[in-house]
């Protein structure tokens, strides 16, 4: 009939129309943690940062095996509040170093992964209930990752501005075996908390080096352009994974 859409066209339609919403989104998301990370960088030098971390790292050393049992406990409880954890994985990059900093926090996040799927069977139906109201979108990633299983679990944690804490208690409404979710989400969120715990790690290096605020500048520049890389190419990803 004349002016009616098949309902495939209809959906191609409306996520045509949703294409420059997401993108404007993204955009300033990312727009606005390059402009916050720029100016904490170009402001370190000017700050006691050298006293503040040999201080936690002071603390740290009297504490022995407590100090990283107290971070990655913090990051365990943030994470399953799925409360924002940037601050705490910097701090374990800074404080132990690059490969001890992210291992412990990458141990912690999959454990929280995991006590978060098992409580998630009571909580998911008002949960997704109110994600949806919240993000119109969300639906249509959920039921794709229905569909495709692990592959968008693994993309929707690589995205830089995805709300990991948040799908990690959606993840089970979808259906997807745990085997496979909790495999997806330990990948897919290594390289971000990678790159967070390398800024703390490189922080350190920057004071110690006392490098004139050009390095932490293009340093920042750095961190954003690989976040901005990953978030465009997981974007487009995830799209045309939504959309068969």
């Amino acid at each position: 009939m004349k002016g009616r859409h098949h309902p495939a066209t209809q959906e191609r339609l409306i996520q045509a129309n949703d294409r420059p919403r997401r993108f404007s989104s993204d955009r300033i998301g990312v727009l606005v943690i390059a402009a916050v990370l720029g100016l904490a960088l170009l402001s370190a030098p000017h700050l006691p940062l050298g006293d503040w971390i040999a201080a936690l790292r002071t603390q740290a050393d009297q504490l022995g095996i407590w100090a990283p049992v107290l971070i990655i406990g913090l990051f365990y409880l943030l994470s399953v509040a799925a409360l924002p954890t940037l601050l705490v994985v910097v701090a374990s990059g800074a404080t132990f170093g690059l490969w001890a900093g992210f291992f412990g926090i990458w141990i912690g996040y999959v454990l929280a992964a995991g006590t978060v799927w098992v409580a998630s069977r009571w909580f998911t139906g008002p949960l997704r209930a109110r994600f949806v109201r919240l993000h119109p979108g969300a639906e249509r990633i959920l039921a794709a990752v229905a569909r495709r299983g692990g592959w968008l679990v693994f993309l929707t944690q690589l995205h830089p501005m995805s709300p990991n804490g948040i799908l990690n208690w959606l993840y089970r409404s979808a259906g997807i075996e745990a085997r496979h979710a909790l495999a997806a989400i330990g990948l897919g969120r290594a390289p971000t908390l990678w790159l967070y715990s390398a800024l703390g790690a490189w922080s350190v290096e920057g004071l110690t080096a006392e490098h004139d605020p050009w390095w932490w500048f293009v340093s920042g520049l750095a961190a954003v352009a690989v976040l901005f890389a990953i978030g465009w190419l997981v974007t487009r990803a995830l799209g045309e994974a939504a959309g068969d």
